[in-house]
């Protein structure tokens, strides 16, 4: 069976996780749905990368992190090839929290570890409470790769997955074995699983460049 790098989604709680997933993989995500706690979800899905070869990807939708401590579970910690963080511009508590998960990431798995932020929620400016100059300027500071994005654009969270999927394969090395065909047409093949329920379903996502 085909190895999975595994792409771990973290962040706080109302942020746009799940979302940022459905959009980017079903484009399904329509603005003013109502959010539930994700307890956990894992997705099985081929990625693009900017090979132009597709990867096995499996996503894990976590449970919001600890509110007070922004802290993420030890099994992800050890699970991960890769981390995807959260946050939205509307909650200064949300950009802390993932702050403080990149401070732990840092400490478990390296500086280099692949990882990359998204911001999200930009689009609603009056609610904005987290200053965009600061956001960017601690992004450099970290040498973390950090996109804002409104949920709702979906081609907007396009490059984020590619270029996360493209640094996992890489930081894998030889130790992992490719798992993209040519022939392959679509750039994500999703499976949706649970404890109570699987679903399967096809994306039609497009990132080849125009």
């Amino acid at each position: 069976m085909p190895k999975y790098l595994r792409l771990v989604v973290a962040g706080g709680s109302c942020v746009g996780k799940t979302a940022v997933i459905e959009q980017a993989v079903f484009g399904k995500h329509s603005p003013g749905q109502p959010t539930y706690n994700t307890i956990e979800d894992i997705y099985e899905v081929q990625l693009d990368t900017e090979r132009g070869v597709k990867e096995k990807i499996r996503i894990f939708d976590t449970a919001s992190v600890d509110a007070s401590k922004g802290e993420l579970p030890k099994h992800y910690l050890n699970l991960a090839d890769g981390f995807l963080l959260v946050f939205s511009v509307t909650s200064n508590k949300s950009f802390q929290q993932i702050q403080a998960i990149k401070k732990e990431i840092d400490r478990n798995k390296g500086k280099d570890f692949p990882m990359v932020v998204i911001a999200t929620k930009s689009d609603i400016i009056k609610e904005r409470e987290c200053d965009s100059i600061l956001i960017k300027k601690w992004a450099e500071a970290e040498k973390v790769r950090l996109t804002e994005v409104n949920v709702g654009d979906r081609k907007a969270l396009q490059d984020p997955f590619v270029w996360i999927a493209s640094r996992m394969v890489t930081c894998a090395g030889k130790g992992y074995l490719q798992s993209g065909h040519s022939e392959v047409k679509r750039f994500l093949s999703m499976r949706k699983t649970s404890k109570a329920m699987s679903v399967s379903k096809d994306s039609g996502l497009d990132v080849s460049k125009e």
